[in-house]
């Protein structure tokens, strides 16, 4: 419900498509014994050697540009005076 609620609230629908889409894959699942064994199963062997948290993050995520500085235009003498 709360899904359904937020999306009303957003004007914005395609988060109650992809729940049920979800919905649908998850109970796709539970119907086929094989397919449910096979997801379910522990892996075989070893899956490598994982990346530290902080390493993965940086590596997937580029640098942040700079933020520009503007500068304004300083008043001139003459609009102080008036």
């Amino acid at each position: 419900m709360a899904t359904a609620r937020g999306a009303v609230a957003l004007d914005n629908l395609a988060p109650i498509a992809l729940l049920l889409t979800q919905w649908r894959h998850s109970a796709e699942v539970h119907a086929d014994p094989a397919l449910l064994a096979l997801i379910t199963r522990e892996p075989d062997g070893d899956l490598g050697p994982a990346a530290m948290p902080e390493a993965a993050e940086r590596a997937a995520s580029p640098s942040p540009a700079p933020i520009a500085r503007v500068r304004r235009p300083r008043p001139s003498a003459r609009r102080r005076g008036a």
